[in-house]
């Protein structure tokens, strides 16, 4: 897989990409399944997969008091992303200026001129830009904005939780029986 640190490090003319987008802390079943219909778009659209990522996580940025323990570090989840089968990633530097931008400015910037999007994979509770102002339905909108052809595919949402959140309060491995029991019955 080609690690990207940065818009610099990208190709000049990049092929046309399917692109999914997020933390990935962990890169749990949510984060397989979307990982999974992205290599799907890449294969229907002949474009590489990508996988769009940050690096601290944003809570380090705008919470820095209350930000969660990761379950894994950036070199963990880019094995990960790997071992789903994706192409590349783009680990971008998350500051100020990039939570600045908004959801036009950072698909025009991002997905269309540096990834050249084709398609655009991303879960259910997608949010980007400047206050998260975009979601999946502007994702769409901005997509049929583009001089590509741009499809966005969003996954359907699990009955079960599946974040990373809900990771992070599970029990030792050695327990996870009993606990699921519990959280099942509630």
């Amino acid at each position: 897989m080609q690690i990207y640190r940065g818009l610099e490090q990208l190709p000049a003319e990049p092929e046309p990409s399917a692109i999914t987008i997020g933390n990935f802390d962990g890169v749990h079943l949510g984060h397989q399944k979307v990982l999974s219909a992205l290599r799907e778009q890449a294969a229907r659209y002949q474009a590489r997969s990508v996988a769009v990522t940050f690096d601290p996580h944003p809570a380090f940025v705008h919470r820095p008091e209350s930000t969660p323990e990761l379950l894994t570090g950036l070199g963990e989840k880019l094995a990960r992303i790997k071992a789903a089968g994706v192409d590349a990633a783009l680990v971008l530097p998350y500051n100020e200026a990039l939570y600045m931008l908004s959801a036009e400015e950072f698909v025009s910037r991002y997905f269309v001129d540096a990834l050249n999007a084709a398609a655009v994979v991303v879960g259910h509770d997608i949010h980007f830009g400047r206050a998260r102002d975009g979601d999946f339905t502007t994702m769409v909108d901005l997509g049929a904005g583009t001089a590509s052809t741009w499809s966005a595919w969003t996954i359907w949402r699990s009955p079960a939780p599946t974040g990373s959140s809900c990771t992070r309060g599970a029990p030792p491995r050695r327990s996870v029986r009993p606990w699921l029991r519990a959280r099942w019955r509630r």
